[in-house]
């Protein structure tokens, strides 16, 4: 079964990375850290089923992804470069095991950061960022996501 969205917004946030923003249907429920397979609403790609993590948390009216594109692949997220506000995706099955089950310290690499994203924008939410310690690795600092947003944490 799959929900089909509507997009609200879509930025570049790196030189490679999109930040979209969708509808949140009214059944769709998750929790941060976990991820949804996703198709395009674009005539022969609505079959090409990715997984992406949520950005969002579930408290929002919204929801998000922070997704690393590949230009050179003629794949699904070279696709999404050409999208824009009003395009349509469809949402399919969610799930995933990272979560949030305590104190500490977290490491991540590059787009890897995505679950660690929603869980410290939770965290910061309830008041409750505390001594959690985001640890993460880039290539270059031209790919660093959201590097002022996890300054602060």
């Amino acid at each position: 079964m799959s929900n089909k969205v509507k997009i609200l917004s879509i930025e570049k946030i790196t030189h490679d990375v999109l930040r979209i923003k969708a509808d949140k249907p009214n059944d769709l429920t998750y929790k941060t850290g976990q991820a949804v397979d996703i198709s395009l609403n674009i005539e022969g790609w609505q079959k090409e089923i990715r997984t992406f993590t949520f950005t969002s948390i579930p408290d929002d009216n919204f929801i998000e992804f922070t997704i690393k594109t590949y230009p050179s692949h003629n794949a699904v997220t070279n696709q999404m470069l050409s999208l824009k506000a009003n395009d349509e995706i469809f949402l399919y099955d969610v799930y995933g095991d990272i979560q949030y089950k305590g104190e500490g310290i977290f490491i991540a690499g590059g787009a890897g950061i995505t679950p660690f994203i929603s869980i410290f924008k939770q965290l910061e939410k309830d008041n409750k960022i505390s001594n959690n310690k985001l640890l993460f690795a880039n290539k270059t600092k031209a790919d660093i996501i959201d590097e002022q947003k996890f300054k602060i944490y």
